[in-house]
């Protein structure tokens, strides 16, 4: 809702900060944001999987590659729950 109100995505500023001190010169990031309704771990990885997007993130190669992933799990009431999931990848620019 604030993104719709403000015109601009809650803590984003404070996210590139990060990945800016993070990834090192002359490397590159890659991440992708999704959200699930359930715990299912394997239900999870076969939906990103199946993703262009996200599968682009998993079966990245190259020099100096490292993957990361971060879970938030937000319960809610009468057993609902949202699952965020973020999965990326940082790695040597190979453009350059």
């Amino acid at each position: 809702e604030y993104d719709r109100v403000a015109g601009r995505t809650f803590g984003n500023d404070d996210f590139q900060d990060a990945i800016k001190r993070h990834v090192p010169r002359g490397h590159v990031f890659k991440g992708f944001p999704t959200c699930f309704s359930h715990l299912q771990p394997k239900r999870m990885l076969a939906a990103l999987e199946r993703g262009e997007l996200s599968a682009d993130v998993i079966d990245a190669s190259g020099d100096h590659l490292r993957h990361a992933i971060r879970v938030r799990i937000f319960p809610y009431a009468e057993d609902v729950c949202a699952c965020w999931v973020m999965i990326a990848v940082r790695l040597l620019n190979p453009n350059i």
